[in-house]
């Protein structure tokens, strides 16, 4: 009987090691997850940089459809909405953003309620990982390029309210 409790508290022992090393090493792809997001959304950062600079006829289809660009002349409005957050210096409210994006894509300002359309669009580019909500000192929701969390000198991390919702 003692040799069965013994061999039965080593499995238990056995199971709990493999456990806490797979946690370990899903903790571990979480953060490269993290880091290949924020890598992709500086080299994006980067490429809306020099389309604003150059045009997005340099770009190659292929490279349009990964920016989320359908028609180079018309991009659609989570482009232009993505657009406005990595052009921006710092964090935008989403008036800021929704005034950028009419610049840009004057058919916005036909919307029923535009500012709920680009928040829509803000809160589910939180959930792709691609943008980041923070809290202002007067309680008003900002939004950032992912990239900007760790580069904003007024966005701390415990100003962060939402990363990525699951």
């Amino acid at each position: 009987m003692t040799q069965v409790l013994s061999d039965s508290n080593q499995e238990t022992n056995d199971v709990q090691l493999v456990v806490g090393r797979i946690k370990e090493e899903l903790q571990a792809l979480l953060q490269q997850r993290d880091d290949i997001v924020r890598r992709i959304g500086t080299v994006k950062k980067t490429v809306a940089g020099l389309v604003s600079l150059f045009g997005a006829g340099e770009l190659d289809p292929q490279l349009q459809q990964v920016l989320g660009y359908k028609d180079v002349r018309r991009p659609g409005l989570s482009a232009e909405c993505r657009m406005a957050l990595m052009s921006a210096e710092h964090f935008l409210s989403a008036r800021e953003v929704r005034d950028r994006v009419v610049t840009r894509l004057p058919s916005l300002a036909n919307h029923r309620d535009s500012l709920a359309s680009v928040t829509t669009i803000l809160n589910r580019l939180i959930r792709y990982g691609e943008a980041q909500r923070i809290r202002d000192e007067s309680g008003v929701h900002r939004w950032g390029w992912s990239t900007q969390v760790c580069a904003s000198p007024d966005a701390s991390r415990s100003q962060v309210t939402t990363t990525k919702q699951q």
